[in-house]
């Protein structure tokens, strides 16, 4: 099942015609190859979208990738730069110093 989803985000990526659809469609890809364990993939996704208004879920999901790779300190830090890029976002700041404070109370300590 996950085939079809790659396939039809890579689709849309390659097709759409206002770029930030193509960006949101990168977004989602980057989060399905993270839950399909290919987070190397993911980052790979993630390293073509330039920062923008889309900053806080691009570290967010950066954050997300490197923790599935078992670097806890770079999820931190990714994590971090979500957080301190999400000022004027309350509904995002809450989830993410839920992920901060998780890795931090792990004694995990960004370099």
């Amino acid at each position: 099942m996950a085939a079809p989803v790659t396939a039809a985000l890579r689709w849309v990526m390659d097709n759409a015609k206002v770029g930030e659809v193509r960006i949101l469609a990168q977004l989602r890809l980057a989060r399905v190859l993270i839950a399909q364990g290919r987070a190397d993939e993911a980052l790979q996704q993630l390293a073509t979208i330039s920062g923008g208004s889309y900053v806080v879920v691009v570290e967010e999901v950066r954050g997300d990738a490197h923790l599935a790779q078992g670097r806890r300190a770079d999820a931190l830090k990714a994590y971090q730069a979500a957080l301190a890029a999400a000022a004027d976002v309350p509904a995002k700041q809450q989830m993410l110093r839920m992920k901060v404070d998780d890795l931090a109370d792990a004694g995990v300590a960004a370099q």
